[in-house]
């Protein structure tokens, strides 16, 4: 698969995440993670969620 990117967060989730369902089918999820700076909202699409 071209293009796969990885990526390590390091924190605390600031609650469950979301998953939810587009109109095209594409799955997204969206979490928050609190670091020693600040809180991060983060979104997740389509096949990372699954």
């Amino acid at each position: 698969m071209a293009g796969i990117n990885k990526v390590i967060i390091v924190g605390h989730l600031g609650n469950d995440p979301e998953i939810r369902t587009m109109p095209n089918g594409d799955a997204v999820a969206n979490i928050s993670v609190a670091t020693s700076e600040k809180l991060e909202r983060i979104v997740i699409l389509a096949n990372a969620v699954k």
